[in-house]
C-alpha cells in the first residue's frame, strides 16, 4: 500500500486525507494543534461557544454541486446547516445611513432607491446578474490535469452563458464603485467586496437569493470534526501536536518529513496543506522555486489579520442584525493601526452557542500582526493589551446596544497571534491571498518546479480562499495522484 503524508489537518488537509484513504492509500496527517479544522474552528469559554470561522458557506443545501462534495468527505454527517437569509447590514455611523442585504434582492434595490434614486440601477444590475447566473455551479470539480478535452468542452458549452459573463466581468468592483454617485453607498460596496471581480460579487448575491448560503449549527468545528471522524473510519491517522520542521527530499523527490521532535516519518508522497510561504521557504528551504513563485509571495496581497473580541451576554439582543459592518464615526486606535471599520456578529440565530436567554456578540476588526506577535513575548503586557482592546470595543458596542456592557458574563479576545499559535496562519492571514482582479481565478500550480512526489493543497494554491476551494483542492490532488498511479479515482 502506498503511503501519503499530509501536513495540516485544516479543511484542505482533511479533504485530501479522506479522498486518499477512500482510494486505498495509507494516510498519516501531521497537525500542529490538538484538534482538526485549522481556522475552521470554534472554542468553549465556560457555558459559551465562540465561533471563529463560517459566516456563510456556499452550497449549504442539498442539490447544490458543492453539497455533493461536502457529502463525499463526511462534512454533512450529523451536521445541521442553518440557512442565511439575512446577509449583512451596512451602517455608516457618521450619516446614520444603513443598507440591509438579504435573500430578497429587490428589497435591497428598494432601499438603495430611497437613499439615492440615481444609483438604484447599479444595484439592480447586481441583483439581476446574481439571479441569472449560477456561477458557483460552474466551479470545476475535477482536476484540469486529468480532465479530457471533450469533457472540458462539454462543460464549457453547457455553461457558455455563465462563462461569457465571467469573462466579460472580470474587472474589479473598484470600477463598479466609480459608477455609484452616493459616497456612502460607494463605501458600502467597497467594504463588502474590496477589489474582487464583479462576477464574484454577483455570484454571492445569487447564492443568497437561491437559499444556498448557510452556517453550521453549534459552531464551525462541527464541520471539521465530521470530516475528521470520516477519515478515522476510513483508516486514516491524525497525529495531533506534531509540528513538521522539514520536508525530506532525496534525488529531488519528497520522501517524508521530520517533525520538530527530530523524528523522521517516511512516505511515498508528501502533500503540504500548510501555509505556502512556510512550506516553500522553511520546510523546503527555498530550493524549489522560480521567479513567478518568488514574485507571488513578495507582491500578492494577503487577507489582513483579524482580532476577534467576543462577549457572552445576558439577553438575546435579536434587534441586532446577525452581521453588521460599521464604518465608525471616530476611528479606534489599536497600537499603530487606526481602525475605521468594525464588524459585529450576533449569534442569537443559533441558541446552542449560549445558555438559555443569552447570546454571543462578536466584534471583528483589522489588526497588526507584528504588534501582537511581539506582545506575546511579554505575557503581562499581552494580557493587558487584550483587556484594553475588549474595553474599547465594548464601549463602541454600547452605542448600538445600550445597556449591554452591564450584562456581559464572558469576554474572549483572539488576536492575530492566536491565529498563528493555533492554526499556524502565516502572518495571521486566515485565508491566504486576497481575491483581486489579478489573483481571482488564477491557476496556481499544486506542484513545485523540480520536486517530484510532492503536492500542495489549500488556501495558498486557491487564491481567494474559503472552504469550497479548500475542499476541492484536496480532492483534485488525490485525483492527480490516482492518475499517476493508474488507478481509478473513487468518491464513494
Amino acid at each position: 500500500m502506498s503511503k501519503l503524508i499530509v501536513i495540516g489537518a485544516g479543511i484542505a488537509g482533511l479533504s485530501t486525507a479522506v479522498h486518499a484513504a477512500r482510494n486505498g492509500y495509507e494516510v498519516e496527517v501531521f497537525e500542529h494543534h490538538t484538534e482538526p479544522g485549522g481556522v475552521c474552528t470554534a472554542w468553549r469559554r465556560g457555558d459559551y461557544t465562540i465561533d471563529g470561522c463560517i459566516h456563510w458557506l456556499v452550497g449549504a443545501a442539498p442539490g447544490h454541486p458543492m453539497w455533493r462534495l461536502y457529502e463525499e468527505i463526511g462534512a454533512t454527517e450529523g451536521v445541521r446547516f442553518l440557512p442565511v437569509r439575512k446577509f449583512v447590514r451596512q451602517l455608516d455611523e457618521a450619516s446614520g445611513i444603513s443598507l440591509e442585504i438579504g435573500a430578497d434582492l429587490e428589497e435591497m434595490v428598494a432601499q438603495v432607491r430611497a437613499i439615492s434614486p440615481a444609483d438604484a440601477h447599479v444595484f439592480q444590475e447586481i441583483a439581476d446578474a446574481g439571479r441569472e447566473h449560477n456561477l458557483m455551479a460552474m466551479m470545476p470539480i475535477d482536476a484540469p490535469e486529468v480532465t479530457s478535452p471533450w469533457a472540458w468542452l462539454s462543460a464549457a458549452w453547457k455553461g457558455r452563458s455563465d462563462l461569457l459573463f465571467m469573462a466579460t466581468h472580470r474587472a474589479s468592483t473598484a470600477e463598479l464603485r466609480h459608477r455609484i454617485q452616493h459616497p456612502v453607498l460607494r463605501d458600502f460596496v467597497g467594504r463588502m467586496f474590496p477589489e474582487i471581480p464583479f462576477a464574484f460579487a454577483t455570484a454571492v448575491f445569487g447564492e443568497l437569493a437561491r437559499g444556498t448560503l448557510g452556517t453550521v449549527e453549534g459552531g464551525s468545528h462541527r464541520f471539521s470534526e465530521a470530516i475528521a471522524a470520516r477519515l478515522v473510519r476510513l483508516g486514516g491517522a491524525i497525529r495531533y501536536q506534531h509540528d513538521v520542521d522539514e520536508i525530506l527530499v532525496e534525488d529531488d523527490r519528497a520522501i517524508g518529513v521530520r517533525t520538530t521532535d527530530g523524528a523522521v516519518h517516511r512516505a511515498d508522497r508528501v502533500i503540504s496543506c500548510a501555509p505556502g510561504y512556510t512550506t516553500i521557504f522553511r520546510m523546503l528551504g527555498g530550493k524549489y522555486t522560480d521567479d513567478e513563485i518568488r514574485r507571488r509571495y513578495a507582491e500578492w496581497r494577503l487577507f489582513d489579520p483579524l482580532a476577534l473580541v467576543s462577549f457572552g451576554v445576558k439577553g438575546r439582543w435579536e434587534q441586532l442584525h446577525p452581521e453588521t459592518q460599521i464604518r465608525l464615526r471616530e476611528p479606534l486606535r489599536v497600537g499603530p493601526r487606526e481602525v475605521t471599520d468594525l464588524g459585529l456578529r450576533n449569534f442569537a440565530f443559533d441558541p446552542t452557542l449560549a445558555p438559555a436567554g443569552a447570546s454571543v456578540i462578536q466584534a471583528m476588526l483589522g489588526a497588526d500582526f507584528d504588534l501582537w506577535h511581539d506582545l506575546h513575548h511579554a505575557p503581562r503586557r499581552y494580557a493587558e493589551a487584550k483587556s484594553r482592546l475588549a474595553e474599547q470595543v465594548l464601549e463602541r458596542l454600547e452605542a448600538h446596544a445600550p445597556g449591554i456592557a452591564d450584562l456581559v458574563e464572558m469576554t474572549d479576545v483572539a488576536t492575530p497571534y492566536t491565529f498563528w499559535r493555533y492554526a499556524r496562519s502565516f502572518r495571521g492571514s486566515y485565508e491566504g491571498f486576497l481575491p483581486t482582479g489579478e489573483t481571482m481565478g488564477r491557476r496556481v500550480a499544486k506542484t513545485l518546479p523540480g520536486l517530484a512526489r510532492f503536492f500542495m493543497a489549500g488556501q495558498w494554491v486557491e487564491p481567494g480562499g474559503g472552504i469550497p476551494p479548500a475542499v476541492l483542492s484536496g480532492r483534485q490532488v488525490v485525483q492527480r495522484i490516482c492518475h499517476e498511479d493508474d488507478r481509478p479515482f473513487v468518491t464513494g
